[in-house]
């Protein structure tokens, strides 16, 4: 439960603020993607 704790200072915070926290708005990206 720690690595939740301060998910930002790992390498994976853009990952897991994807999969972890649906909550955050989606990148543009998959925006894209959706959109079409």
């Amino acid at each position: 439960m720690r690595r939740r704790a301060a998910p930002e200072r790992s390498p994976w915070s853009a990952v897991g603020a994807t999969v972890l926290y649906p909550q955050a708005p989606p990148q543009p990206e998959r925006d894209a993607e959706s959109t079409s």
